[in-house]
């Protein structure tokens, strides 16, 4: 189950009003189904979940509260069709992009509250009435799983391996300082900038985090800071070369902070992070 703070907040930035249809990606144990059906009454409350043992258990323990929304067992991003439009949809499950099927079950002022697969980010996204959802990240970090294993390989922080890059072109220095690289806004930023892969902890014999490993495909780069000096081990892709290059355009814009970022997304087309405006602003194609 999902930290009842972290509930409260996604409840919160969800904004419901009397009357209005919540799509809920991601049953699980009931828990925010219940809260759903609480304050807007179960008919208005539809939640969808791929794994039927959890659909089950969640509908025998809603029932028990006289509770009884639509559960429908079924792959989250494709939504519930049968029961769109939908004022609002909150995920519970990771993406690396807003799946189409939402985009289009969305009534057309209504609101997508969803976490990504990249630095933890959580979205509020507005629809716009055109076919395009549009909003900035929340200032809390959200970390679920994926919705689906398609996902996982595009997400932080699942170990493909900690063997040493390979066709190694040297050891060298960083003008990346020790903290940074821990700083979860950071993270985010440095995703943004980095082929799909992962961003994996190196830790130190006391299991702290000591440094930042890369993993993109067959790439790979290691920063150790241990030892008081930055010693980075990086083979002939040169990951580490780009963390130096969005390290450096990270200072140039004032270190942004993750709620100076958005997404927007269209249904069956761009999908895009941008810094400060969608229009203006750099921007980021989300993983196809």
């Amino acid at each position: 189950m999902s930290l009842p703070s972290l509930v409260a907040v996604m409840l919160t930035a969800l904004a419901v009003a009397d009357g209005q249809r919540v799509l809920e990606i991601g049953t699980g144990s009931g828990y925010h189904t219940a809260l759903l059906c609480h304050r807007l009454g179960a008919a208005n409350v539809v939640s969808v979940d791929i794994d039927p043992d959890l659909t089950a258990a969640a509908a025998q323990r809603l029932a028990a509260l006289d509770l009884h929304p639509r559960i429908d067992t079924g792959d989250g991003a494709a939504g519930v069709a049968g029961a769109a439009p939908f004022d609002r949809i909150i995920a519970t499950g990771a993406a690396a992009r807003v799946p189409a099927a939402w985009i289009e079950q969305l009534a057309p002022a209504g609101r997508i509250v969803a976490p990504f697969t990249f630095g933890g980010a959580l979205a509020v996204l507005d629809g716009d009435g055109t076919g395009a959802v549009t909003g900035r990240l929340h200032a809390e970090q959200a970390w679920f799983m994926p919705l689906r294993a398609a996902d996982r390989a595009l997400s932080d922080d699942y170990p493909t391996g900690e063997d040493p890059p390979t066709g190694t072109t040297g050891v060298g220095g960083t003008d990346v300082p020790a903290a940074v690289p821990a700083e979860p806004d950071f993270r985010l930023w440095l995703r943004l900038h980095l082929p799909p892969g992962h961003l994996v902890d190196v830790v130190d014999d006391a299991g702290n985090p000591a440094g930042l490993a890369i993993h993109a495909g067959t790439a790979r780069a290691t920063a150790d800071y241990t030892g008081g000096r930055a010693r980075v081990v990086q083979d002939d892709h040169r990951l580490w070369d780009a963390v130096e290059v969005a390290h450096a355009a990270w200072l140039r814009v004032g270190r942004p902070d993750r709620t100076r970022l958005g997404i927007t997304a269209r249904a069956g087309g761009e999908q895009y992070a941008w810094l400060d405006d969608p229009g203006t602003g750099p921007r980021w194609p989300l993983p196809a």
